[in-house]
């Protein structure tokens, strides 16, 4: 995603969440979308350390379910897996 991209993701999420009143599990406040798929599910970056206290881990949030995955404990851990994916020829882009 684009930093415009991102800005708006968070800034839209954040509104609709308000305004639904979505739980505090759907969405949160301190997530900042970092990637999509473009069907609207979003990797982000948690801020607040969701249901760890692992500040800075990050989540996959899919629109359809009531609460996100942790994918990985830090950008780090990200970064090394996707290294790790690229130097073995597994990854997949679309």
């Amino acid at each position: 995603m684009t930093l415009p991209e991102v800005v708006e993701m968070k800034t839209t999420l954040d509104q609709v969440a308000a305004y639904d009143q979505w739980d505090a599990d759907h969405w949160r406040p301190d997530w900042i979308p970092f990637l999509d798929n473009g069907g609207g599910d979003l990797l982000c970056f948690d801020l607040g350390g969701y249901g760890t206290g692992m500040r800075n881990q990050m989540l996959w949030f899919d629109h359809e379910s009531e609460k996100p995955d942790i994918m990985y404990e830090s950008l780090d851990a990200f970064l090394a897996d996707l290294y790790d994916r690229m130097l073995n020829d597994n990854l997949r882009v679309k």
